[in-house]
């Protein structure tokens, strides 16, 4: 209903289907009792990796942030999205900084141009808090599968083996931001999976540092 390229929403819509309602008072009830969340969505918060444009209409972007204000780091574990079709994750926090969420975003078997098919594997604790382990991803190299006249499925990167991440944590993930913005070996081996290793893409000084904006700020 938020997505940008909705006409039909009008903007000065407050809580369209009661959606931020229904969310707060789901996440209070999961708190009260001690329970915790995996939030999944399909447009993510933020601005787009590629586009820099948020994907949602930023009054209800914004609304829907003030929702989950509060639950970071204490009942909402992790957050999944797809839409943007890319491995990439999103740091969320509290506004008061108490506490910070991981949110995940997944590249698609139905790629966009430029992008191979890819499917995305999440490795988690099955006792609270539910910690994210591992993010494991595989991907059709369309060159070769071409070439072959077959699938041929490869495995792109896991979190552990690839970046030496103990976990998916928001403590970690935050730290894995600020070694990229001074390790460009490891950002550049992060910036060719987030299209699941399709071969074209380049970022510069500049574009690293947007990239790594969008990662650490919604």
């Amino acid at each position: 209903m938020f997505f940008c390229a909705n006409f039909l929403m009008p903007l000065t819509a407050q809580d369209p289907g009661g959606q931020n309602a229904w969310l707060r008072a789901e996440l209070a009830d999961a708190r009260a009792k001690g329970d915790k969340v995996f939030l999944i969505a399909h447009v993510p918060f933020g601005l787009d990796e590629e586009t820099r444009i948020y994907q949602m209409w930023q009054g209800f972007h914004d609304r829907l942030l003030d929702a989950m204000d509060g639950f970071h780091g204490n009942t909402i574990v992790a957050s999944f999205y797809g839409h943007n079709h890319i491995n990439s994750f999103k740091m969320l926090r509290n506004r008061d900084g108490s506490g910070a969420s991981v949110g995940f975003l997944t590249s698609s078997v139905s790629p966009k141009p430029l992008e191979n098919p890819s499917i995305t594997k999440f490795v988690f604790d099955l006792e609270a808090p539910f910690t994210i382990r591992e993010r494991i991803n595989y991907y059709v190299d369309l060159a070769e599968s071409n070439a072959q006249g077959r699938i041929v499925w490869k495995r792109s990167f896991s979190t552990a083996e690839s970046y030496g991440l103990p976990d998916c944590s928001a403590a970690t993930m935050q730290g894995f931001i600020e070694t990229m913005r001074t390790d460009r070996t490891l950002f550049d081996k992060f910036y060719s999976h987030l299209w699941a290793n399709y071969p074209h893409r380049t970022c510069d000084a500049r574009c690293q540092k947007q990239m790594l904006c969008t990662l650490e700020s919604v």
